[in-house]
């Protein structure tokens, strides 16, 4: 039978080999702009539910009226999330059913008449041309809107 090579994972230092045979801990490579960025966007959609939510934990779908748990709702979008302008903008999102988000496209006529009710007139065309804008997040944009995001759902989930 062969021998089974030796792995770093195989090794525990005894307390009695000398500091320098010891095996030393790597430092952890930063998180990517592509993983920080999925992160914010889990973090902020279960904010933007929760933004939504009465206390019983239940939140309306903006474009079809369907109040479900929090959970089964999406977040969604009025400009589309390759927009980076407005991808984390808290006008631009709002919760929506499966249906709605999914099957639907979004529904973006009936999300804006939502818009201009609870922010106002102008506000959908405001979102409109802030989306044509380019931005390209940072590392510390990333991990704010991480941070933000998580003490929102803290909050709520408190309340």
């Amino acid at each position: 039978m062969p021998k089974r090579k030796v792995l770093k994972a195989d090794y525990e230092p005894l307390e009695s080999e000398p500091k320098s045979k010891r095996l030393k801990k790597t430092p952890r490579t930063p998180k990517t702009i592509s993983k920080l960025k999925a992160e914010a966007d889990k973090y902020f959609s279960i904010a933007t539910r929760y933004r939504f939510a009465n206390d019983d934990g239940t939140a309306e779908c903006v474009t079809c009226g369907v109040r479900k748990p929090v959970k089964q709702l999406q977040c969604g979008h009025f400009m589309s999330r390759r927009f980076s302008s407005t991808r984390f903008e808290e006008r631009n999102t709002a919760p929506q059913c499966v249906a709605c988000n999914m099957f639907r496209s979004g529904e973006q006529y009936k999300f804006s008449l939502f818009i201009e009710d609870y922010y106002g007139k102008g506000t959908a065309e405001e979102l409109r041309s802030i989306a044509q804008r380019t931005h390209k997040f940072t590392r510390e944009e990333l991990e704010g809107i991480i941070s933000d995001s998580k003490e929102q759902i803290k909050f709520f989930e408190r309340v």
